[in-house]
């Protein structure tokens, strides 16, 4: 690491716990609530139109317009860890069950248009290629391609052993779709028939999806393990150790942002693997952090939202939120969206 890369660090580690103890929440960025009857564990949906698609444990999809106004709720039995997905044409949202089932809503009406059941749980968001292909991951360690539009199986590929599941979405990419398993795999498949074209020994669960940018793969394991791989081959060009307990994927603008168990956000060189910056919050991080123009934004399980500068970790603001984030923030028309433990969606200034 160079020496002006390693003081940085070091200031932004030690000087964490200085920057966050007494810090107050900003009023000025609350915008408003949505509230659910259970507690939020997965990443909302953002159609282009800005309509906020939301699945919770409480066994309900909901479609929000522009802010905390329900458009429609459409039951989903057993709740949701996984995150809701858009149609490529924006006319149908796709939602995983902790009861096994996938579904297809009409987006402008909430009405069923399919369902299939998968097997026990579903914990894996499900990943849409342009051409409408739904991919799934199952609890059984199988990956499974359905027709978007009919819910009906084009194929299905066994990953391993039944014991090794596929919780992570997967990614598609070119003619590719790349995966990981808590067996410690990452794959991939031919996204025409689930054909291996290869494979790679993690050295831990994996459990975020995969991140492709031009021919460069970043992914984690939940051994703390950051890999940059040649996304054609497979072949390891880097790797950085984060500590354990990662449990989310890598976002890739500029840097290389990762958040893992030990509450800190880490900022990786692309190129190289060195370590830019670290940042400490004062609980895990589960979800992937979030960058949007000069800040990256990150959820700890200390119940707080963060903001810090994207090129030095300097901390910008923290929010609180009423309980621990498992999930990640995202944004729509400018406005960060969060949800938390206690149940609810929050939606602040960015």
């Amino acid at each position: 690491m160079k020496r002006r890369d390693f003081v940085r660090a070091a200031l932004s580690l030690s000087l964490a716990p200085l920057l966050t103890s007494g810090l107050e929440a900003s009023p000025s960025r609350f915008l408003w609530t949505y509230p659910t009857k259970a507690a939020l564990f997965s990443t909302p949906c953002v159609g282009a139109e800005g309509t906020i698609y939301l699945a919770g444990q409480d066994g309900q999809l909901t479609a929000l317009a522009s802010g905390p106004n329900p458009l429609w709720t459409a039951a989903l039995p057993g709740g949701a860890w996984g995150s809701p997905r858009l149609s490529p044409s924006g006319h149908l949202v796709y939602a995983p069950t902790l009861d096994g089932g996938l579904y297809g809503f009409e987006t402008r009406t909430g009405r069923v248009r399919w369902s299939r059941q998968l097997g026990p749980r579903l914990e894996s968001t499900p990943e849409v290629a342009p051409n409408g292909v739904v991919f799934v991951g199952t609890a059984l360690g199988a990956m499974v391609a359905l027709n978007g539009e009919t819910g009906s199986t084009l194929w299905k590929a066994a990953l391993g052993n039944s014991q090794s599941s596929a919780d992570a979405s997967p990614t598609a990419a070119g003619d590719r779709l790349l995966l990981g398993t808590t067996g410690g795999e990452l794959l991939a498949l031919s996204q025409a028939d689930g054909g291996v074209l290869w494979r790679f020994d993690a050295r831990g669960p994996v459990r975020g999806a995969p991140v492709v940018v031009g021919q460069a793969l970043y992914v984690a394991c939940e051994e703390g393990w950051l890999y940059r791989l040649d996304a054609q081959t497979g072949r390891e060009e880097w790797r950085y150790h984060a500590g354990r307990g990662v449990r989310s994927s890598p976002a890739v603008d500029g840097l290389v942002y990762l958040g893992s168990a030990d509450g800190r956000i880490h900022a990786v060189n692309p190129h190289s693997g060195k370590l830019r910056w670290v940042y400490a919050t004062r609980g895990a991080i589960y979800g992937s952090p979030l960058r949007l123009a000069a800040t990256v934004y990150a959820g700890s399980h200390d119940g707080h939202l963060y903001a810090v500068e994207a090129e030095t970790g300097w901390l910008r603001w923290r929010h609180p939120l009423g309980g621990y984030l498992l999930g990640s923030p995202v944004v729509a028309d400018g406005i960060l969206l969060a949800g938390s433990y206690d149940g609810k969606l929050y939606a602040l200034r960015a």
